[in-house]
């Protein structure tokens, strides 16, 4: 009996640790899963993100307030979905979404994203972006789109997918030797190492789930400082074209990576289950 009392706590320890951890990753670290079906067509999603586009906006045209609403489109299967609309209705930069998260040392970042329509007379790659999403430190004098972050686009000019850093030392633009067809569905990932400056890059095909790239690619002369980071954020810009994309976003997810020490605990309590079970 002496074993069996001495076991039973550690068991309700380790699970309502385990519990009291994935919950705590979810709601407070960074935990964001939007498919944007609970939204009313036509709105804008405030009830989870605010709006990119009444931040410090570089446009010859003032944003529209909102900046992009919810709206029906297909899935990559066909199926009727509510997704973020991107529309075509201006030209400027940035609009879109934004979100706080924790600061922390590594984050993932995950979602489907359609661009039906590339910006005319787009010049320059990081200057015109129909999308990207990244992790980003908050600036109330820059557009989203000039923050520091690590972050994947996709690029006006080139058509293609990229990875971008910002940092206090300049930019880094990262060519993922992958090219983006308009109306198609694609699954994109990132995972980030804020303190090194690494962005692991996936591109998959939404339809038929076929990986494209997994590339990993690292900023130059990069700071542990550049890597504080205190927003997630999606949106659309263009600085020289003449013209605006259109782009679809949909089941985004976020992640703030558990702490070395929370990792630990989840794996040593697993075990102890498994071996009390």
């Amino acid at each position: 009996m002496r074993h069996l009392i001495s076991k039973q706590p550690h068991r309700a320890l380790c699970r309502a640790g385990l519990a009291a951890l994935s919950l705590s990753a979810i709601a407070a670290a960074g935990g964001i899963v939007d498919n944007f079906e609970s939204y009313a067509v036509g709105t804008f999603p405030a009830a989870n993100w605010q709006d990119t586009g009444q931040v410090s906006p570089t446009s010859l045209v003032p944003p529209p307030n909102p900046s992009c609403t919810v709206g029906t489109t297909l899935d990559a299967f066909g199926n009727p979905t509510q997704a973020l609309h991107l529309d075509p209705s201006w030209v400027g930069s940035a609009s879109g979404i934004y979100r706080a998260v924790p600061s922390d040392a590594a984050y993932s970042l995950r979602m489907d994203v359609r661009t039906d329509q590339f910006a005319a007379g787009a010049t320059g790659n990081a200057s015109d972006w129909p999308w990207m999403m990244g992790v980003s430190r908050f600036d109330a004098n820059s557009q989203a789109g000039g923050w520091n972050s690590l972050q994947m686009y996709g690029t006006d000019l080139s058509q293609d997918f990229r990875a971008y850093a910002i940092h206090s030392g300049g930019a880094d633009d990262f060519p993922l030797g992958v090219s983006m067809q308009p109306g198609v569905w694609y699954s994109v990932q990132i995972d980030v190492d804020a303190t090194t400056g690494t962005i692991r890059n996936r591109i998959w095909d939404t339809a038929s789930n076929a990986l494209l790239t997994d590339a990993t690619v690292t900023a130059s002369a990069w700071t542990a400082a550049d890597g504080v980071f205190d927003v997630v954020t999606i949106n659309q810009g263009e600085i020289s074209a003449t013209g605006s994309a259109e782009t679809w976003i949909d089941n985004v997810v976020v992640r703030v990576v558990p702490e070395p020490a929370s990792l630990a605990l989840l794996m040593l309590c697993g075990i102890a289950l498994r071996r009390r079970n």
